[in-house]
Order: structure tokens, then sequence, then C-alpha cells
């Protein structure tokens, strides 16, 4: 073993002043001493004795349950325990619960065998052994038992990170090893992080775009995979070692990334509907960043956020948080290309995000919150909502009648362009029966955004437009002639929801009906009912609709959209003036009047 260098360097910084900050952590170490195991929002009650294989779980759960992180939470609950009683008992609690799974639950193969358990396992085992070193040193039974669990585990990752396949859990596999390799002394162990640290750097290149994005394209993943980035690089700094500068510059180009695709209360946007164990909260993940790069466009306003990042950075990283100059400026207009995602901002607190490969699914928040939202953090397989959480419909785009995606197996291209001080995204996809379908969102900051379905074929058409808002959200309906919405999330700012013409539109909340609509999970897990509007997009093709988004809009505001051979014209009235906006193949073009 090594001796001397922390593998935690923030443990011994844990103190009862520490308890409120840590509740979160205390609650699930609490749940586990009382039975109770949640992950990817299902709760078990193992019994005791416990049952590590439950068959009502899904795999990712189980990996889950033998990644053994509950371990960390109890030794974060000793750490900021206020007697020495209380931390008695948290020790207590781990060394039963890791002696349990050391003799009854492990299996040298299935779910507790899987590159993904074994990522996480040793890196929980590692951290536990730093939290609750003095007494699980004091413990020989205990301690050997621990050291053997992680050599074998780093010895059988090692071979088993051959066949992964190039995904997040290689990422998380090969830090494992380095962690491993940092914890243990010896030629086996040097072997272990020169080779983990090959593949960070491989998989680095490999599997992040130049635009910072994670080739997932879920921002959930990437959240998880610059988490495992952003440690390695507090273990060099440890350790005196380099950094190859292109390595630097790309995970730098993940956080700006992930910045860019949270909404200002920090909630990661567009999700693809399936929750991922073990990511950090965006502001956690942000404020390691900003000390690890030395940038402080990343740090946020206040006091370091949460435990995570005082347990990685240790006594220097607060300090240098203390430090550190914040200037963390507004949203920008910005295309991350390679990714396909786009941010279009408003006014300060004002942003919409929108994904090129939806077709432009997006996500909108004003005034800091977030109100036109998708499935939120979805649900694990075999959840009754997870099929939903995951589908077109529970986000804001367009469907066909019968609930099928509107690019069934056909290609997307996606277009931008900055013109007049709009701001415009396209996306083009092939339908099928020949059909061409194609959404545009415009945007012009502070005023107003605008988005565009056009249709062209023959034949007929039928579907919806979808526009989910947020549960909290209270909507009110409308009709100057046509029909409008005003959408507002507690005092103060609002939304106008203006449409093209007089097509039936729907407002639903809570529906099992038509594949469900009408939810959003604030939890993994947790579905709440949610306002959901329904455009019907119908006709003769080649058809064209829409409707415009105005922040702190009146419904008395007007869009009329028409089109001929090579044009869509859009006129919205709104604000005393007048805006008309033509949209030529990639090109939207800009003139406003007054009134």
């Amino acid at each position: 073993m090594r001796f001397g260098q922390p593998t935690l360097a923030g443990a011994s910084l844990l103190g009862p002043e520490l308890r409120e900050q840590a509740a979160g952590l205390v609650a699930v170490a609490a749940a586990v001493r009382a039975g109770r195991h949640e992950r990817l929002g299902t709760t078990v009650q193992l019994g005791l004795p416990r049952d590590w294989h439950p068959r009502s779980t899904s795999v990712a759960w189980r990996q889950a349950l033998h990644g053994l992180d509950d371990l960390v939470a109890l030794g974060v609950a000793a750490g900021v325990a206020s007697a020495a009683e209380e931390r008695s008992g948290w020790v207590e609690a781990a060394r039963e619960l890791f002696m349990d799974w050391s003799t009854r639950g492990r299996q040298p193969h299935g779910v507790a065998a899987s590159v993904p358990a074994l990522a996480r396992r040793i890196g929980h085992l590692v951290q536990a052994a730093a939290l609750l070193a003095p007494e699980l040193r004091a413990d020989a039974e205990t301690w050997r038992a621990l050291l053997a669990v992680v050599y074998s585990d780093a010895v059988a990752l090692a071979v088993a990170l051959e066949r992964q396949v190039a995904d997040a859990w290689r990422i998380a596999g090969a830090r494992a090893l380095v962690v491993a390799g940092r914890f243990f002394d010896g030629l086996e162990a040097r072997g272990w992080v020169e080779h983990g640290l090959d593949v960070l750097w491989a998989q680095l290149r490999e599997q992040v775009h130049d635009d910072g994005g994670h080739v997932s394209r879920d921002p959930a993943w990437h959240a998880f995979v610059l988490a495992e980035y952003l440690q390695i690089l507090t273990m060099q700094r440890i350790e005196n070692d380099d950094v190859p500068p292109w390595c630097r510059k790309r995970i730098r180009g993940m956080a700006d990334f992930l910045l860019r695709l949270s909404h200002p209360d920090g909630a990661l946007a567009l999700p693809r509907g399936g929750p991922v164990m073990g990511i950090r909260p965006v502001d956690e993940l942000l404020a390691v960043a900003a000390i690890e790069l030395n940038e402080p466009a990343f740090a946020s306003e206040g006091p370091l956020p949460g435990i995570w990042p005082l347990l990685v950075l240790g006594e220097p990283g607060l300090r240098a948080w203390e430090g550190l100059a914040r200037s963390r400026g507004l949203p920008t207009p910005r295309v991350l290309r390679r990714t396909r995602y786009a941010v279009l901002p408003g006014a300060p607190g004002d942003v919409l995000i929108a994904d090129g490969e939806a077709p432009f699914a997006y996500e909108l928040s004003l005034g800091g919150r977030r109100m036109l939202v998708g499935p939120g953090d979805g649900a694990d397989e075999g959840h009754p909502m997870a099929g939903y959480a995951r589908s077109v419909r529970a986000r804001n785009v367009l469907v066909s009648a019968a609930g099928a995606e509107p690019v069934p197996g056909g290609s997307t291209e996606v277009h931008w362009s900055m013109r007049d001080g709009v701001i415009s995204c396209a996306a083009t996809s092939a339908l099928p029966g020949a059909l061409r379908y194609r959404r545009s969102i415009a945007g012009l900051p502070g005023r107003f955004w605008l988005v565009c379905e056009d249709l062209v074929g023959t034949g007929t058409w039928s579907g919806e437009s979808l526009i989910h808002l947020h549960p909290e959200t209270r909507v009110l309906a409308a009709c100057a002639g046509r029909p409008a919405f005003i959408a507002s999330r507690g005092e103060g700012r609002h939304l106008a929801i203006v449409f093209a013409g007089t097509a039936p539109v729907r407002l639903i909340t809570g529906s099992t009906d038509d594949g469900a609509q009408g939810w959003y999970a604030v939890a993994p897990g947790d579905f709440r009912p949610a306002p959901t509007i329904a455009l019907a997009v119908a006709g003769a093709l080649p058809l064209v609709t829409g409707y415009v988004l105005l922040p702190d809009g009146s419904p008395e505001a007007r869009l009329d959209i028409d089109r001929d051979a090579f044009h869509i014209r859009a006129t919205i009235w709104a604000r005393g003036g007048r805006y008309d906006l033509t949209i030529l193949s990639d090109e939207i073009e800009l003139v406003m009047h007054d009134r």
C-alpha cells in the first residue's frame, strides 16, 4: 500500500459544522441502516439477511447496488457526526454492510463483475477507506478484506476493460484503474496507472467532440464523463504529474458545454429520459472545473457548493475558491455544431436550448426558471412511465396522429444562421411517403422565439405539435379571435404562447391516453402531472403552421404564417410593433416596423 497520499483530499475537513450541507448523504445513510436502498428512482427493502440480487430490479439498478456507493454515504455521515457514539454507529453500519456483501453478495460473474459495477466499487471502497481510515485500520479483519476486494477487482477490471466498448463506462473503468494504482504500491499498481491514463486520454479524443460534447449527446452522460476527468485532473495535480495540454483544453470544452446546456437554475436541459446513476449537480461539477482549470467563468456566487467538491479539492481548493474572481456571465448565442445543439438566449434569465436531432426538441427558461420542459429525470427500466419518458411524446416536437416519431429511420440536416439580429436554426428530415419535414426556430433576443412547422409533399397529413410545461406552471387560456395561452410560475414573469391560424388546440394534464402526455419527472421515477399544449397540425400538403413564444407578452398578440413555392413568411404583431420574417432555405430575414 501507499501511505501518506490522500485519496480524498478533503476527508479531514469533515465535521459537525458541515452536517447541513451533507444532509442528503446523511439521509441516504439512515435509509441504508434501515435496510432501504434507493437507486435510479427505485427503492428496494433488501431485508435481513440482505438479498443482494433482487430479481424485481433492472440490471442497471443491480450494477449500481454492487457499486457500494452506500459506503461513501455512511462514511460522510460518520465524518459529520456530532458525537463519538454517533460516529461509531455509522462506522459499524459501514463495516457490517461491506462484510455482508463480501461474504454473501460478491460473485465472480454477472452484474457484480461487470465493468460498471467494478468501476464504481473500486472508487467507492477507496473513498470509504479514506473516510473511515482510523476505525478500518484498527479492525484487521475488515481492513484485510477491503484490501483483498480492491486488489482482486482491479485485476479483474484490467482484463475486462479491454473488452469494454468505447462508452462512458470505459472511461469510468480507466479512472478506477488509476485510483487502484495510486492506492497500492509496486510495479503492478504502476502498470494500472499507466494503462488507465493511456485509455483515458485516448477515449477523451475518441468520445468527446471538438465542441466539448460527449458522443452520446445525452447531457446526463456528459456530466458523468466530465466528473471522471475532473477527478483525474485532481489526482494528477496531487501527484505532481503532468496532463497533456490538449487534454486540459478538451476538458475545459466539456465544462463549457455543460454550462451552456444547463438552465439558469442548474438543471440539465434536454435529457434523454433515462436516469444516470452517480452524476453530480451542475454547480458542483463547474466548481471543481473552475478550480482545476483556473477558469472563473465556471464559478457561481457564494460558498463552495455541496460536499463532493470539498472532498475532491481539499483545503487548497477551498482557499482557491474563496480567492477566485467570479465572472460567470449571461448565456450568449452559441451553436455546438458537432453535437448539434443550439443556445438562443433572450433577456437575463431567459434562454431556449434546442436539440438538432429530435428534430429541434427544445426547453425554455424564463426569468431563471424552467418554463417549457422535456421528460425531466425520466425513469429506470421497468417503471410504468419509462417508455413514455424515452419517447418523442414527452418532448416539444411535432408527432404524427399515430404517435410515431417524426423521423422514423430518416436522416436530419441541421443548419444555423445569424442575420439582422435574429438567431435561427432549422432541421430538415425525410418522412415516409416522400414527405419532407422542416422545423425552424428563430429568436430575437428579448422579444420572441418563433417555432415554424413546415411539411412538404402530396396528399394529407395529421398530427400535433406538443408544448410541455413545468408542473409548477399556471396556464391561462385566452381567445382574441384565435387561441393563445399565458403561462407563469409564481409572481413576476410570464410567457405568452400565440398560435398561427385557428387550428384546434388542446390543454392536457396527466393523461394516459394517446401514449401518455402531461407528465414530468422531478426526480428519477417521480412523475408529476404537468400542463401540455397540443396544437393540431392537419390538412392538405404542403402545410405550414407554428407558434410564437413572447416573454411577458400579451394574448392579444397575433401571428400569421403563409408560404409560396420558395418562401415562408411569418408576421408577428406584438409589443406595439410588427415583425416580418422571411424564411428562404437556411436564411431568415427580419424587417421590423414601429407602431
